[in-house]
């Protein structure tokens, strides 16, 4: 198995247009706070478990909204209140 470096490729985010964006990257590691952006810790690795977790949650939430946007979501009223409600 290979074990990509998070640390290396991303090590710093200018722009976050992801509403939660910077939650999402903060649980990733990336803590330190910066004018560009935030970028992750100088002289750490990743938690590996973590970003594993974090990844797995962020592939079930797309599919979820796949589903809803798909009209074949067996729960729809359990997500709505978690979209925009021009999304829905």
């Amino acid at each position: 198995m290979r074990i990509h470096n998070l640390a290396k490729s991303l090590e710093l985010f200018q722009y976050i247009f992801l509403q939660g964006g910077r939650d999402i990257l903060h649980k990733y590691g990336y803590t330190v706070k910066n004018p560009a952006g935030i970028s992750y810790p100088a002289g750490e690795e990743p938690n590996c478990a973590k970003v594993a977790v974090v990844t797995v949650d962020i592939i079930m939430a797309r599919e979820e909204i796949r589903l809803y946007k798909d009209n074949k979501h067996p729960y729809p009223g359990a997500i709505e209140e978690y979209l925009p409600p021009t999304y829905r």
